[in-house]
């Protein structure tokens, strides 16, 4: 087509429009539609750049004639080759000719070198969208996968997001409005999938056949659209730059929508793209004005690798987890012409370890009673802190008759006490579990799920006789609560002036160290008359600021991220820990009640084993005591063991030693410098 164009001036054309199609291929279906839109020079410039985009132009024309009207590959790669190398610069033809390299690799029945190109056209020329999203069709045939793509979305969680825009869709038409879910699905490497689920419903008396209108955009991005099964259906973007928004969704049925059906459809964007990287993290905004008032949800679709880590979470309305994946939903009825906006940071998940599960603290019925009354209507669990009040998971295993029967849906009475009516028989025994994985709706305020806690209990018979709890689900009970308690602060099992000798003398060094502007630690370990080892520690954190600490605080490191901290009431603490890289556990804690300034607030730690100290053939019982601080301390290590111990053998002398109520309590107490290794044996026997 021969054109005079003029100098300093915007043109904008497509090759085929809507309305206008008559560019065909050899077999007589349209070309795609392709817009040009350019600016010309001051016609006194150079013109190189349009002169390499004719020359590439017309070179790519050969080499598609060369590939798919003269069969001749072997040509045509040559051709795609020299633009790669002569005009790379030209993205929207170079990318074209790395395509159509891919295609020609395919038809020779090469498919890695094929999937290599396609490959190479989504990551080096990412912004040729319309090319790109070729590339990805073609390495989807391969069974190759997305470049940022999730590794795998369950079935069941495809259900999910499927169940809840229906649910929202039957609210939202009880009260007379619209509903939109949209989703936001993020890989490992922080990269976003963006999607979303829509449903239509024939309201009229006639079947709704062909192209059905699914809603308005002011964007074309690339989509693609998909069943519950996700079986992919026809559909595609018109544009009517009258309208506003002007993009249109329309979806090819494939049967009939018939007269009262409704039908839910997902889509997603071809084209994943990375979060950005900010001092905060890893920034996700969802955002959207649906115009009409409408109930709206915000899906996040995290794998459990990743962690919400700013205050994203405080307007949820559900989290659940399901396979490797979390799932996050705001939902919110947003009026008429309302923006509707998340904004999320994400970065990898500290590790929470046991202590860090919310435990339950009491129940009705009691665990493991055996004389409960049969009129009882609910099962009631209170936990030892403030709970996420938009879940629950209460479970069973075994036969339904081992479980009440429900007769509707939990609710919280408080924040940390949840009930769920039932019906129970006489002389019956029943089982009730708290969270048993995969189901793990009790979570607190940071979403841990609590750990796992078993009600066992049996009803009285009609003459208000007790029950023997069956020995199945007394075992099973037995076996579940074992790990479902908090250990007791380290000091609380031994008696109460042995602890506040403990407590006393350890001030002392902490006095001590102040002075000489050094930093103090201590080892505690209780011996029993089994020789268990009990193992804690005893710290104290001085608030040396002018203003009340309330938020978290960076404490120390460990090998073991499962460890518990108390204050002096016995109050366990908020715990964080962070795995380092190639070393141990970075922890944090937030107070139960602010540290307020120049308070020396004393912590106590448990961990939650015991072990056996080894004996030798003389009954001697070794134990070994030994910490790498790094830092410059004064480190105490403390031994509490029955009076009727003593001990035989250490390779350094112990500094002080108490005898409190029946108990020797010893300590090693030394000025360590930079990195050495505080180390002390010692042997134990009972006493002649």
């Amino acid at each position: 087509m021969g054109v005079k164009l003029q100098p300093n001036h915007n043109y904008e054309m497509s090759i085929n429009c809507p309305s206008y199609q008559n560019c065909k291929g050899a077999n007589g279906e349209s070309a795609e539609i392709y817009p040009l839109n350019f600016k010309t020079g001051s016609g006194s410039e150079k013109q190189n750049a349009t002169a390499s985009l004719q020359q590439s132009a017309v070179l790519l024309q050969e080499g598609i004639y060369a590939e798919e009207t003269e069969g001749n590959l072997d040509k045509a790669m040559e051709i795609y080759t020299k633009i790669r190398a002569d005009y790379n610069d030209v993205e929207r033809i170079a990318a074209r000719a790395t395509y159509q390299m891919g295609m020609c690799y395919l038809k020779k029945g090469e498919k890695e070198k094929a999937a290599e190109k396609f490959e190479e056209v989504i990551s080096y020329f990412s912004e040729q969208k319309t090319v790109a999203g070729k590339a990805q069709q073609q390495l989807d045939k391969l069974g190759i996968k997305k470049t940022g793509e999730l590794d795998s979305i369950s079935s069941e969680l495809v259900k999910y997001l499927f169940d809840l825009q229906r649910d929202t869709y039957s609210q939202a038409k009880k009260l007379g409005i619209k509903s939109n879910s949209i989703v936001h699905i993020v890989d490992e490497s922080f990269v976003r999938i963006q999607a979303g689920l829509v449903t239509i419903e024939n309201d009229s008396d006639k079947p709704m056949e062909g192209d059905i209108t699914l809603g308005n955009s002011g964007s074309n991005a690339q989509l693609e659209l998909y069943d519950v099964n996700l079986q992919q259906q026809k559909f595609r973007i018109e544009e009517n730059p009258q309208k506003n928004p002007k993009y249109t969704f329309i979806w090819t049925a494939d049967k009939p929508l018939l007269p009262g059906e409704t039908k839910t459809l997902g889509y997603r964007a071809v084209m994943p793209e990375p979060l950005l990287k900010s001092a905060k993290g890893y920034e996700m905004t969802i955002a959207n004005m649906f115009g009409d008032e409408v109930i709206e949800n915000f899906v996040a679709v995290i794998p459990t690798s990743l962690e919400i880590t700013n205050n994203g979470t405080k307007n949820t309305t559900s989290h659940q987890r399901i396979g490797n994946f979390d799932i996050y939903v705001w939902q919110k009825n947003v009026p008429l012409n309302t923006m509707h906006e998340e904004n999320i940071v994400l970065g990898a998940r500290s590790v929470y370890s046991e202590s860090a599960k919310p435990t339950v603290v009491d129940s009705f019925p009691k665990t493991y009673s055996n004389n409960v009354d049969p009129a009882i209507n609910e099962i009631v669990v209170t936990f030892e802190e403030d709970m996420f009040q938009h879940g629950w998971s209460w479970c069973r295993t075994g036969p339904k008759s081992d479980y009440p029967t429900v007769l509707g849906n939990p609710t919280w009475k408080d924040k940390r006490t949840c009930d769920l009516p039932v019906k129970v028989e006489p002389a019956h025994s029943y089982l009730v579990i708290i969270n048993l994985a995969p189901y793990e709706g009790f979570k607190n305020t940071d979403l841990i799920p609590a750990k796992t806690y078993a009600i066992a209990f049996a009803t009285k018979d009609n003459s208000g006789n007790p029950t023997e709890i069956r020995a199945d689900l007394l075992q099973k009970a037995h076996e579940i609560n074992a790990n479902s308690t908090n250990p007791e602060p380290i000091l609380n099992i031994v008696p109460a002036k042995v602890r506040e000798y403990i407590v006393e003398e350890f001030y002392k060094t902490f006095e001590k160290a102040t002075e000489k502007g050094l930093r103090t630690n201590s080892h505690v370990n209780i011996i029993d008359q089994e020789l268990n080892r009990t193992f804690g520690l005893v710290e104290i954190f001085h608030n040396s600021t002018s203003e009340a600490i309330d938020g978290e605080i960076a404490m120390g490191s460990n090998d073991s991220s499962d460890i518990y901290i108390y204050d002096e009431k016995g109050v366990k603490q908020k715990i964080r820990t962070l795995k380092i890289p190639a070393s141990n556990y970075r922890y944090f804690w937030t107070p139960s009640e602010p540290v307020k300034p120049n308070e020396k607030r004393m912590l106590f730690y448990s961990c939650p084993f015991s072990s056996k100290l080894t004996t030798n053939a003389n009954q001697q019982y070794s134990l070994t005591m030994q910490n790498h601080f790094g830092s410059p301390v004064i480190e105490d290590f403390y031994v509490v063991v029955p009076a009727n111990f003593e001990i035989t053998s250490q390779t350094e002398a112990y500094t002080s030693h108490g005898t409190v109520e029946d108990f020797d309590i010893y300590c090693w107490s030394k000025e360590q410098g930079t990195d050495v290794l505080h180390k002390v044996e010692i042997k134990l026997a009972k006493r002649n």
